[in-house]
């Protein structure tokens, strides 16, 4: 499906529905967001200390 190739729907061994890629679309691959990219961009070569990221976690963990 990926690709735009069809695909076949069964049920108990029968098929039941083809699906096929739209009329005009195209197909092929989606380009990806590069997330460390964007990551490095925002918040540069910033590693939180182990002791800062407990903090953090430790406060959202609250008085339930």
């Amino acid at each position: 499906m990926d690709n735009g190739e069809p695909i076949e729907i069964t049920r108990r061994g029968r098929v039941i529905a083809h699906l096929t890629p739209a009329a005009g679309s195209k197909a092929g691959k989606v380009k990806k967001p590069d997330i460390m990219k964007r990551l490095r961009e925002i918040y540069g070569d910033y590693v939180m200390p182990a002791e800062e990221a407990k903090a953090i976690l430790d406060y959202n963990k609250g008085n339930w």
